[in-house]
């Protein structure tokens, strides 16, 4: 048994390492093969400036309440993401009345993930804001903190 194993010991072990090293390299290129995916029914959530929130009195409605997004890059990255970790933000700081606004809709994905490409379907919600005003007694509270 021990001369059968010691039998042309350089050859197999030039035939361990071989094996060895395709089996990385073909792990490698079969991880780094670019896919797609579409995660479905990412709820939309609106952010906005503190101060203006507390300030504010207003109602709002968003349409579509949820996106889907496409994320294209290599299969480990994109194998890792899950649904909750994507997030769906409308940024409304910017909103200075009552109105109806198309904003943009922007994709927040994990801080380990660097996808090659996002695609978010629709691109931009409608918001649809009414009675935005600053109450006077927020207005004079305001005001006499800042004195």
């Amino acid at each position: 048994m021990k001369r059968w194993i010691l039998n042309n010991l350089g050859f197999k072990l030039f035939a361990l390492i071989l094996a060895t090293v395709l089996w990385f390299y073909i792990h490698g290129e079969i991880t780094s093969v670019l896919i797609q995916e579409t995660f479905e029914d990412i709820p939309i959530r609106l952010v906005a400036n503190r101060e203006k929130l507390l300030l504010a009195n207003y109602q709002l409605s968003v349409s579509p309440k949820e996106v889907d997004v496409l994320l294209r890059g290599e299969k480990d990255q994109i194998e890792r993401v899950k649904k909750s970790d994507l997030k769906a933000l409308v940024d409304i700081s910017d909103v200075s009345g009552e109105g109806i606004y198309s904003l943009p809709v922007k994709i927040l994905l994990p801080e380990n993930i660097e996808t090659v490409s996002k695609q978010v379907n629709p691109s931009a919600c409608r918001v649809v804001i009414r009675g935005f005003e600053v109450p006077a007694e927020k207005i004079s509270e305001k005001i006499m903190k800042g004195l």
